[in-house]
């Protein structure tokens, strides 16, 4: 460990070293060509020099790199002489003041930019160890609440497998048949759960990086409410889409789990049996997508948690607690598509509304 680290900062010190030497044989070349090629340029030497002392600053691996690009640049110059470029190494006596000023002026701006790098190095450092922190925090959460989700649905399963098979033959058929749709519905629930956790592997989670393409909305919509009817038999969705042919850049698989999540969750825990609205509207950037139930809402305390990764209230005659990570799920494939997703109450139940833009008109383009 120590070898590496020795190793390290001797390739960083070379590194510096060269960069420096690089820095400074590119000013005085450029200074000196100019002077020759243009009259009385040599005002606008330091200057030149300066640039390359704050280059040589920003990646130099100690502040002693400037402070001898800057010592350099003073004796090259030679602040003052008629001919700064002439007679290196040595100084003119009568402008030693000039010299000395020059040299305490560079320097000083040769540690202040040093100083600010690696300010700027640190504060990348700490952003980036903040980020790391947040996102193993987003993990321990969300393991926690999968065990909880996997837990629950199992716990009935099992409970109502036990009770048919020990008590199979006192049991009325109506007490048969709630045992086998419990065990039924928590099956469909672990199964809604693993399809989740399958999307998420599909993204990319250090920049939320996917892949698309472009795909009809209109056939994306029918393949959610397809899969998501087939779960709740029974169930009414009144869908309102564009009448215009729309194709707009999506992977279709993680946007059909946003909707059937999004559906799933109004038809669970709306607290209602009145239709749930699809609605799909066209815009001149992007396409909303809105899904509305006409329930008891959202409740105010949730409203500013929605899209974390944290248990939601049991709702109101529901036996199932959602942990909300199907909306944690949602918001991580929108925010991959560029796109926004918010949730809010209306008049008389609540609604999610996500967007997704359309392709700019120059990619169309051959």
């Amino acid at each position: 460990m120590r070898t590496k680290v020795l190793t390290s900062k001797i390739q960083n010190h070379l590194s510096s070293i060269l960069f420096s030497v690089f820095c400074m044989i590119a000013a005085a070349g450029i200074t000196s060509a100019c002077s020759r090629i243009f009259k009385h340029f040599s005002r606008s030497c330091l200057l030149i020099f300066v640039l390359f002392i704050i280059l040589a600053s920003c990646h130099a691996a100690d502040r002693l790199y400037g402070i001898l690009c800057s010592v350099f640049t003073m004796l090259w110059l030679k602040p003052g002489c008629a001919d700064p470029c002439a007679d290196f190494p040595y100084a003119c006596a009568d402008h030693l003041a000039d010299i000395l000023c020059a040299i305490i002026i560079t320097v000083f701006i040769s540690l202040f930019t040093f100083s600010l790098s690696k300010r700027a190095a640190l504060v990348s450092v700490a952003e980036e160890q903040l980020a790391e922190a947040e996102r193993e925090s987003m993990r321990a959460n969300l393991l926690r609440t999968i065990c909880h989700d996997l837990r629950t649905p199992l716990t009935g399963i099992i409970g109502s497998s036990l009770t048919y098979l020990e008590h199979y033959g006192t049991m009325t058929e109506k007490e048969k048949k709630d045992l086998v749709r419990g065990i039924y519905e928590s099956s469909t629930w672990l199964i809604h759960m693993a399809e989740n956790l399958l999307t998420i592997t599909r993204i990319k989670e250090i920049d939320l990086s996917i892949n698309t393409r472009e795909e009809s909305v209109e056939e994306v919509v029918a393949e959610a409410l397809q899969r998501t009817e087939m779960r709740h038999k029974g169930c009414e969705i009144r869908v309102s889409v564009p009448e215009e042919f729309i194709m707009i850049p999506m992977d279709a698989t993680l946007i059909e789990q946003v909707i059937i999540n999004l559906l799933e969750n109004a038809l669970l825990h709306s607290g209602t049996d009145r239709p749930i609205e699809l609605l799909v509207t066209d815009h001149s950037g992007f396409v909303s997508f809105t899904v509305r139930d006409y329930g008891h809402g959202i409740p105010e305390h949730m409203l500013n948690h929605l899209f974390r990764v944290t248990r939601l209230n049991e709702s109101p005659g529901g036996t199932k607690k959602g942990s909300g990570i199907g909306l944690v799920l949602c918001k991580t494939i929108i925010t991959a598509h560029h796109g926004t997703i918010v949730g809010q109450n209306h008049t008389n139940g609540a609604e999610f509304t996500f967007t997704l833009p359309k392709a700019k008109e120059a990619e169309h383009e051959p």
